[in-house]
């Protein structure tokens, strides 16, 4: 008995040590991820919500905590069914963090399970500084989800016609 007991020990800490990571990100608290990092926790294993450190980082504007992620090669890819680290920057309008995960490789024309882009989510909140970011970078501004919407239709939706004439005459063929 005393032997399974010690068994479980381990992987207890695990545990603790995988919701703490999470935590961390959330927090904004750089030192803690580092020090977790350096305890092997796994960076890319996502919350039974489906989201991952780096993810939570990028929804709550943690730059720092994006910057030690991405050192530590935080995979940019691996997203939720709603969607990428990429795409919860851009609904935030985090511009800078937004560019740090592009400068990592994000790619901004990947869609999550409803085919929404992180263009569509920047359009969605009227965030015109990372909408002009992502067009920047080649987001396509004509990309609809799977109800056929898109990026300027969106913007419109919320009432802003501004986004959605800036995300159509980005449209136009030059």
């Amino acid at each position: 008995m005393k032997t399974i007991f010690l068994a479980l020990i381990p992987l207890f800490l695990l545990h603790a040590a995988d919701r703490d990571i999470f935590d961390a990100a959330r927090a904004d608290d750089a030192a803690r991820v580092k020090q977790l990092i350096a305890d092997h926790v796994d960076i890319d294993k996502p919350a039974a919500n489906g989201f991952t450190p780096l993810i939570l980082a990028a929804y709550n504007g943690s730059p720092e905590v994006v910057a030690v992620l991405l050192a530590n090669h935080a995979d940019v890819h691996v997203g939720s069914r709603m969607g990428n680290a990429l795409m919860a920057a851009s609904f935030q309008g985090h511009v800078e963090i937004a560019a740090q995960l592009i400068k990592a490789g994000a790619r901004v024309n990947d869609a999550n399970e409803s085919g929404g882009t992180a263009l569509m989510y920047a359009a969605l909140s009227g965030r015109t500084k990372v909408v002009q970011l992502l067009i920047a970078n080649g987001a396509q501004v004509t990309a609809r989800d799977h109800r056929g919407l898109d990026a300027a239709t969106l913007a419109e939706q919320q009432g802003n016609q501004e986004m959605a004439d800036l995300l159509r005459n980005a449209a136009k063929p030059r």
